[in-house]
């Protein structure tokens, strides 16, 4: 169309666009959308790879239990007998140490329980009480007498049934069974009190039963600190893994401080909360955790943290033992209370300051417990009464030619043969007889350096009841009994004699009995060309004729070498040989005086020929192995061998009489072999 003329053309200007939907525009263009959809494709990829990758681990590691409640290194049942002397008090401890709690405290459902009437204790035996389907131990009640000094009466609360005898529970002395020297004693979530729970989350992480696996707030205020705060304080030292993370590095990852390790860390606590409940999670964590070093072993784990410092057991902590404990999984180390009780005391001042401010405790709570001193358990002589840790290695020793696989006694109970009544008093006879070396001894060597062992076994059974292996486990783990080859000296002189009476059977040179004479005087003996002159202890000699069995008796050195010498000293160490004792290449005449070496658990099984008319008895420390949930996997038997021909028996008879003597041999000797009732 043509304008008219005179008219005007007017332009409209187009309107400016606003920033916001340029960059809508730019956004959903497809040079940014198609980048980030890879992106997103990428990083969805690894998160479900990732997810998928975390989880196997996981699930492998929860597939059985992380931490079997039950496994361990028992000691044998304890018999209760009607008549036997014993006192509500000692009964009641004895449960303690085999783990029970009292009927009305708070604790895992799986724990055995007692409960204290009037003049009677009923005990109820905890969930690991079968094996192979059977119930090992009933549900008693214990009465006692008047007195209250011995056992009147054991009745069976579940049929009423009136009993002679009843079996507790044994023992868990040991719950070392790895070749990592952690000990741990496995409790749950309910075993746990209130104060010492609260402890630990204030210290380590205050929203853990709030979060989802990382503690953002945590890790938020860490970084604060850590930056803010002087580096020289502890407060800056501060870290910001939950509970959740840190079990994860410590089940499942490296403690390696990289980028990569905190974000699989934290992608892996995430996940393994959708696997556990909290409760589950705190448990776990709460038996993993270190807590320090104690005689050679790290303590893994409250419940054995509280057994080690406080010697009780994890559901009786106080409020400031919970505090102590908590402050101990920052640096046990650095709090360590043998160390620096100073230390130790402030770092628990300083917990219980953190609980009152938040809340969980009052401050007057706070104040009372700051009071109280610290006060740890004595190490010392504890170990060798409460643990038997020279027998715990000498079963560990064995364990690797019953199963197989590293780690595979980590999940089993290991039940043993040890009699804990016996081993203390085997403690005792031990520590007493040192201190009376020690003061006799005292300018040959210095106190404390004298060692002793002590090895008790069942003659019948080749169980081993009690075993000493040093003075002090925590300074030496040599384990002396099993491992230490020394001379047995008199106590060897039985097989000489054994050799001798057996000639009524095998008759060279000549029938020798208990009645044959020899003369008690300094002699020479001539051997492979060379002279041999042994002498009488003291150089005592009556210069007279003495029969066999009085050179026995008063263990005459000169009329044991002589007697062997008829006999021939080959014909002495091969019998001993077949007794169990090392043979040597060749045999002269001072072995008769026992010079010949041997370990005290070697002489001990050899002993037992004696104990039963001729059949040696191998050694024996275990009784069954099963799995956590009670089915056994081995139950190894002692081999009884023959010790010759069975007419050696009667020479075996005869040196019996050994154990009425009292010479030196036979005091010995007495020591050695001690015949015990066995439960299993």
């Amino acid at each position: 169309m043509v304008p008219r003329s005179g008219s005007r053309i007017v332009s409209y200007a187009e309107p400016e666009v606003s920033f916001k939907r340029r960059l809508a525009r730019r956004l959903v263009s497809p040079l940014v959308i198609i980048p980030v959809l890879v992106v997103a494709t990428v990083v969805v990829g690894c998160l479900v790879y990732y997810w998928t990758v975390f989880s196997g681990r996981i699930d492998n590691l929860l597939k059985g239990d992380v931490f079997t409640r039950s496994a361990g290194i028992y000691a044998a049942p304890k018999q209760l007998r009607v008549g036997q002397t014993l006192t509500p008090d000692r009964l009641i401890e004895f449960l303690k140490h085999a783990g029970y709690v009292e009927k009305a405290q708070q604790a895992d459902k799986a724990r055995g329980r007692y409960s204290v009437g009037d003049a009677a204790v009923d005990v109820e035996p905890s969930e690991n009480i079968t094996v192979d389907g059977q119930r090992q131990f009933q549900t008693v009640r214990v009465q006692f007498t008047r007195n209250a000094k011995s056992i009147s009466a054991i009745t069976d609360l579940e049929s009423n049934a009136h009993l002679d005898k009843a079996w507790l529970e044994p023992e868990l002395i040991s719950s070392v069974t790895g070749r990592e020297r952690a000990k741990r004693k496995v409790i749950g979530f309910n075993d746990l009190p209130p104060h010492l729970v609260k402890a630990i989350t204030v210290t380590e992480d205050r929203a853990f039963f709030e979060h989802y696996g990382v503690n953002v707030r945590g890790i938020l205020r860490a970084l604060v600190r850590r930056y803010d705060s002087d580096p020289n304080s502890p407060i800056a030292r501060q870290g910001g893994s939950s509970i959740t993370q840190q079990l994860v590095k410590n089940l499942l990852l490296s403690p390696e401080k990289t980028l990569k390790r905190k974000i699989a860390e934290a992608y892996m606590s995430v996940i393994l909360e959708t696997r556990l409940s909290k409760e589950q999670i705190f448990a776990l964590y709460c038996n993993q955790v270190y807590l320090g070093q104690q005689s050679g072993f790290s303590i893994n784990g409250f419940g054995e943290a509280a057994d080690a410092y406080f010697n009780k057991d994890v559901t009786n902590l106080t409020l400031p033992e919970s505090a102590f404990l908590a402050g101990l999984i920052r640096s046990p180390n650095r709090y360590n209370p043998y160390h620096d009780v100073d230390t130790a005391t402030a770092r628990r001042n300083q917990v219980l300051d953190s609980m009152a401010e938040t809340g969980a405790i009052s401050g007057e709570e706070a104040n009372q417990a700051k009071q109280t001193p610290l006060q740890v358990a004595s190490t010392k002589g504890r170990i060798d009464v409460s643990d038997a840790p020279y027998f715990s290695d000498y079963v560990q020793s064995q364990l690797g030619d019953i199963i197989a696989g590293p780690g595979a006694a980590e999940h089993l109970r290991i039940y043993t043969t040890v009699d804990l009544d016996l081993q203390r008093a085997a403690y005792a006879a031990v520590t007493k007889q040192l201190a009376a070396l020690d003061k006799v001894q005292a300018k040959r060597f210095a106190p404390g350096t004298l060692q002793a062992a002590l090895v008790a076994m069942n003659a019948k059974t080749g169980e081993i009841v009690a075993m000493v292996g040093g003075r002090d486990y925590g300074k030496s783990q040599l384990n002396r009994a099993s491992d230490a080859f020394r001379q047995p000296g008199s106590v060897f002189k039985p097989f000489v004699y054994a050799t001798a009476l057996n000639t009524a059977y095998d008759p060279v040179p000549r029938v020798i009995t208990p009645a044959t004479t020899y003369l008690d005087e300094p002699k020479t003996f001539t051997y492979d060309n060379q002279e041999y002159s042994p002498g009488n202890f003291g150089d005592s000699y009556s210069n007279a004729p003495v029969t066999l069995r009085d050179g026995l008796v008063h263990s005459l050195n000169v009329v044991t070498v002589d007697v062997a010498m008829e006999v021939t000293i080959g014909r002495v160490m091969n019998l001993a040989a077949k007794a169990g004792l090392p043979k040597p290449p060749r045999a002269y005449p001072a072995m008769a005086l026992g010079t010949s070496e041997a370990t005290p658990l070697q002489v001990a099984s050899a002993y037992t020929g004696f104990a039963t008319l001729g059949t040696r008895t191998t050694p024996i420390a275990i009784n069954r192995i099963t799995t956590g949930s009670g089915v056994t996997i081995a139950a190894p038997i002692s081999s009884r061998i023959i010790s010759g021909k069975a007419k050696v028996n009667s020479a075996y008879s005869a040196l019996r009489q050994k154990l009425r003597c009292s010479s030196r041999a036979c005091r010995a000797a007495r020591r050695i072999v001690l015949v015990t009732a066995g439960p299993w």
